[in-house]
């Protein structure tokens, strides 16, 4: 269906359908990041709020919902709006190392798979087995490996492990992005080609960084004593601006 905001609209069954049943198409509808979901003319805004509250919970991203005409009153809104939902990954981590970035990421993996979305991850060399064995039925690349033709597709989601130490990591809005900073920057300089800056840059400044649940005193103090300061902040604070 064609339309001024984007070549993805997605229309809900009629209006008097239950919002279960529309719950139900989900799988079917195939709704990707930026998507707008079109609900008849006449129906009352809180099932189209309830709508949205179901499909942002089951699919993991926002889902913009619409009444009516798409090609008239909200247009310009809802443009803007898909604009935005598309501008950055999905998720992005900066935490210092030991903190359960990739146990992290497998949890996450893990729901995709059980709601039969396609699951990619990019990882070091030497660590495909271990992601193969605890997330069966994910694709599975190396760092530099050839990726397959249908890659830049909007189809699954996309996983890179430490992704600043990746030399084929790229910036996707359909991916999250777990790792610990490789290098400190300059606070203020332009992007450019570093992958870390891009994606700070899409998401507008924002990240999210973990720290230890439990004593760490002794692996602290044995890293401060094999490390110099500058390595310390970035490895096991988080650091990554000078």
């Amino acid at each position: 269906m064609s339309n001024p905001c984007g070549k993805h609209i997605c229309v809900c069954p009629e209006q008097n359908a239950q919002i279960r049943s529309a719950y139900d198409h989900l799988k079917r509808l195939r709704l990707q990041p930026g998507d707008i979901l079109l609900m008849p003319e006449g129906t009352p805004f809180e099932h189209a709020q309830s709508l949205h509250a179901a499909c942002s919970k089951h699919l993991r991203f926002n889902v913009p919902i619409a009444i009516g005409d798409i090609s008239t009153a909200h247009s310009q809104e809802l443009l803007a709006l898909r604009e935005s939902v598309k501008a950055g990954p999905l998720g992005l981590e900066i935490s210092p190392r030991q903190t359960g970035k990739t146990n992290r990421l497998i949890i996450k993996a893990r729901g995709y798979l059980a709601d039969g979305v396609k699951v990619r991850i990019v990882c070091s060399k030497g660590l495909e087995s271990f992601f193969k064995a605890q997330l069966p039925g994910a694709y599975v690349y190396r760092d530099l490996q050839k990726l397959p033709d249908d890659a830049d597709s909007a189809d699954g989601v996309w996983f890179y492990d430490e992704f600043d130490w990746l030399k084929s990591a790229v910036v996707r809005s359909n991916a999250y992005y777990y790792s610990s900073p490789r290098f400190t920057r300059k606070l203020g300089s332009a992007p450019g080609d570093d992958i870390l800056l891009q994606l700070l840059h899409a998401k507008g400044g924002h990240f999210e960084r973990h720290y230890w649940g439990s004593d760490m005193a002794d692996l602290l103090h044995e890293a401060r004593l094999f490390h110099s300061p500058e390595e310390f902040r970035r490895l096991y604070l988080g650091e990554f601006f000078e």
